[in-house]
């Protein structure tokens, strides 16, 4: 899917500046391990090598949102979407269930579809959501593991897009503050308030 497919299903036309004011912050002792242990690995060839590395950095992440769940490899249908995401981020259910929160792509190097399909993932989870009577403003990430590009999808159709965030280990003090930022957001989402 091609960012001029997506777009029109959003309805807008431009992107938002979304300048994330986080200061850095060191990279955990878990972090800096995962990282040294995957040093053995091929992070660099396929889009199956990417996920390792957002792989790490979730794992760090998500456990300290106990409200959260992470799903790989789901599928995710709508009228204008088939097809598989590389992570979901939804309530912390036994089985995938509304509202969806977050959507992201691992990419080997092709930001220009990522987010072309990071955004028709977004589209995807609000039509969901809107089914089920959720509202709520979404979020999404690209990556390839050493550039990351944070996106938020609002109920208002505004798109907001960072700049990229470079070097996983370098700036993962930054990169993790904005996942937590996603996390902290959805976490907070009211469930009980939802017919």
């Amino acid at each position: 899917m091609k960012l001029s497919e997506v777009m029109p299903l959003i309805e807008t036309d431009h992107f938002t500046k979304w300048r994330l004011d986080l200061p850095p912050r060191p990279p955990s002792d878990h972090s800096q391990e995962a990282l040294r242990r995957l040093d053995a690995f091929d992070t660099v060839g396929t889009e199956a090598a990417k996920l390792l590395l957002v792989d790490a950095l979730l794992a760090e992440i998500i456990p300290n949102y106990a409200k959260l769940k992470i799903w790989k490899g789901k599928a995710l249908e709508s009228a204008t979407l088939t097809g598989f995401t590389d992570y979901l981020i939804t309530p912390s259910y036994a089985y995938m269930k509304t509202p969806l929160l977050c959507a992201a792509k691992a990419k080997r190097d092709d930001f220009t579809k990522g987010r072309a399909q990071c955004l028709a993932e977004l589209v995807a989870c609000r039509k969901k959501n809107q089914v089920e009577g959720y509202d709520l403003d979404l979020f999404g990430f690209v990556s390839n593991g050493r550039r990351w590009l944070f996106y938020q999808l609002t109920t208002t159709n505004e798109i907001y897009e960072t700049t990229g965030y470079r070097k996983y280990a370098a700036s993962s003090g930054r990169i993790g503050l904005c996942v937590r930022q996603m996390c902290k957001a959805g976490s907070s989402v009211d469930l009980t308030s939802i017919p």
